[in-house]
C-alpha cells in the first residue's frame, strides 16, 4: 500500500501547495480583476476532490482503520468546502455586496499554510501500512468526542458527512452510524430529532429511554444488552444509564442519514438534526414542554434541513 498511498498523498500535498500559490497571487489583483477571478475557488475545489480520492483509497485498502488518521484534516477540508459554497452563493446573488475582502476572509493564507503543515505531519501516519486486504472495507469505531452533556459519541459511517474519513458516497436516504458511550449514572441531554428516526442498539450495559410524544403522552423503556429501541421523529427523549458501576456502550443508527453543519464550518449558517430541549426530564415536566414549543423556538433551523442536504449533495457533484 505504501507506494500507492504515497502517490495519492503527494497529489494531495501538491494540490495544497497550488492553492497556496494561487491565493498569494490573488493578493495582488485589482478589485475588478479579483471579482472575475475564480482561480482560488477552482484550486480549493481541486484540494477537496483529491482529498476525497485519498480518503476513499485509504478506506478501501485499510481494514485496520488507519484511514481515521485523516480525521485530523476533516474539519479544515470541510471548512474549505463551505468557503467555496459561500463564494458561489455570494457571487450568484443578484445585487450582491460581494467584495474582494470576502474571498480574502474565507481563504486566509495563514489557514492554508496551517493545512499544508498539518498534512505533511500526517503523511507518515496515514501511509504506514505495508500490506492489507484491498477487498475488505472496514469502518473502525475511533475518535470519540465528549459532548457537553458528558456523553461520548463517535460517528463512524455517515453518507452525509462532508468529506469524513470514510468518504462514503453521498446519499441523503441512507442511514448513518455512530457509537455512543454513557458513563455510570450518566444521561444524554433531553433532545428531539425533528426529521430523523434513531434506533439505539445496546452493546453492553443497561439503559432507560424516556419519551414524550406529540399527543403529550409519555413512556419509559428499559433496554438491556443486545436489545434495541427506535425513537421516531418529533419525539422528545432522553437516554439514561441506569447502572451506577458499568458504562453503557451503544450504537446509534439514524435514518435518513444524520446531518450536522457547524457554525465554524459553514459561512451560510449551521444545522443539526438534534435539537436540545432541556437539561433534565424534570424540567420537561415542570414546564410542560412540547414539540410545538421546540419547533416555535427553532423553526428557522429545523426548516432549513433540505437547504443543507442540497448543499452537501452539490459539493459531491463538484
Amino acid at each position: 500500500m505504501s507506494v500507492s498511498c504515497d502517490s495519492y498523498y503527494k497529489k494531495f500535498l501538491d494540490s495544497l501547495e497550488h492553492l497556496s500559490t494561487t491565493r498569494e497571487k490573488y493578493e495582488d489583483l485589482s478589485y475588478e480583476d479579483a471579482k472575475n477571478d475564480h482561480s482560488v475557488e477552482e484550486a480549493a475545489n481541486e484540494v477537496i476532490t483529491i482529498y476525497g480520492e485519498l480518503a476513499s483509497f485509504v478506506n478501501q485498502n485499510d481494514p485496520d482503520g488507519i484511514q481515521c488518521e485523516v480525521r485530523e484534516l476533516q474539519k479544515e477540508i470541510s471548512n474549505l468546502a463551505n468557503s467555496v459554497d459561500a463564494v458561489y452563493h455570494l457571487t450568484s446573488t443578484p445585487n450582491s455586496c460581494y467584495d474582494k475582502a470576502v474571498k480574502k476572509a474565507l481563504f486566509p493564507i495563514s489557514r492554508i499554510k496551517e493545512m499544508i503543515a498539518k498534512a505533511k505531519s500526517l503523511h507518515g501516519r496515514v501511509c504506514k501500512v505495508e500490506s492489507c486486504n484491498p477487498f475488505l472495507r472496514c469502518y473502525g469505531i475511533k475518535g470519540f468526542f465528549t459532548s457537553y452533556d458528558k456523553t461520548k459519541v463517535a460517528p463512524f459511517a455517515n453518507p452525509m458527512d462532508a468529506f469524513g474519513c470514510h468518504a462514503m458516497k453521498k446519499n441523503p436516504l441512507s442511514p448513518s452510524f455512530a457509537a455512543g458511550y454513557i458513563e455510570p449514572n450518566g444521561s444524554t441531554i433531553v433532545h428531539v430529532h425533528p426529521h430523523v428516526t434513531q434506533t439505539v442498539f445496546v452493546q453492553s450495559g443497561v439503559i432507560k429511554i424516556r419519551e414524550k410524544y406529540l399527543d403529550d403522552t409519555q413512556k419509559t423503556y428499559a433496554c438491556i444488552a443486545q436489545a434495541l429501541h427506535e425513537t421516531t421523529p418529533k419525539t422528545i427523549f432522553q437516554i439514561v444509564n441506569t447502572s451506577s458501576s458499568e458504562p453503557a456502550r451503544l450504537i446509534y443508527v439514524v435514518y435518513p442519514a444524520y446531518v450536522f453543519v457547524s457554525e465554524n464550518a459553514s459561512a451560510l449558517g449551521s444545522y443539526n438534526d438534534s435539537v436540545d430541549v432541556a437539561t433534565t426530564w424534570e424540567e420537561v415536566e415542570e414546564k410542560h414542554i412540547t414539540y410545538a414549543d421546540v419547533y416555535a423556538r427553532h423553526k428557522t433551523m429545523i426548516d432549513s434541513r433540505q437547504f443543507f442536504v442540497d448543499m452537501i449533495m452539490k459539493r459531491e457533484e463538484k
